[in-house]
């Protein structure tokens, strides 16, 4: 994906440089790889989850168990949250505040 996004940028810096021409190499160029990197681009998007599982069961298949544990806590840490949203019934900062607070006296 990186390899064909550089060849887009580079097409492109080309095609300005040479007056955004509507005919002729550089254009043709410039639209054969900006179509190419769309292409992939839509690709990774509607595989991405298939794609992420790929690589770590690849980790674990090659017994590389370190890469495979990165792989699984990036997979998951997005998923994590840093505070609790509800505790014993409460929701909501004060509520739980208050919660903690008459469970202490």
């Amino acid at each position: 994906m990186q390899e064909k996004h550089t060849l887009a940028r580079e097409a492109f810096k080309d095609w300005v440089f040479c007056g955004k021409p509507r005919q002729g190499t550089e254009f043709l160029l410039m639209r054969k790889y900006r179509t190419s990197f769309k292409l992939a681009l839509r690709y990774w998007i509607q595989n991405e989850e298939r794609i992420r599982a790929d690589t770590c069961a690849s980790h674990l298949t090659n017994e590389d168990y370190k890469k495979f544990w990165k792989c699984i806590n990036r997979l998951n840490n997005g998923k994590a949250t840093k505070y609790a949203n509800y505790v014993g019934g409460a929701t909501g900062e004060v509520e739980i505040a208050n919660t903690w607070c008459n469970h202490f006296q």
